[in-house]
């Protein structure tokens, strides 16, 4: 953060890493979202085929 006439401001550089971060901590909310779903589908199956 630097001051530009006694206000806070941000550089391009701190905003870009603010987006980088943001970016990946949705990817990896989405991978595990779609791990989770694989796997309780998974499951599913084999216990299906126990039945079977």
């Amino acid at each position: 953060m630097i001051e530009v006439e006694g206000k806070k401001r941000y550089t391009d550089g701190h905003i870009h890493k603010m987006a980088l971060w943001r970016t990946v901590t949705k990817f990896v909310e989405w991978l595990a979202d779609q791990w989770s779903e694989l796997a309780r589908r998974q499951k599913l199956e084999a216990a299906r085929r126990r039945m079977a």
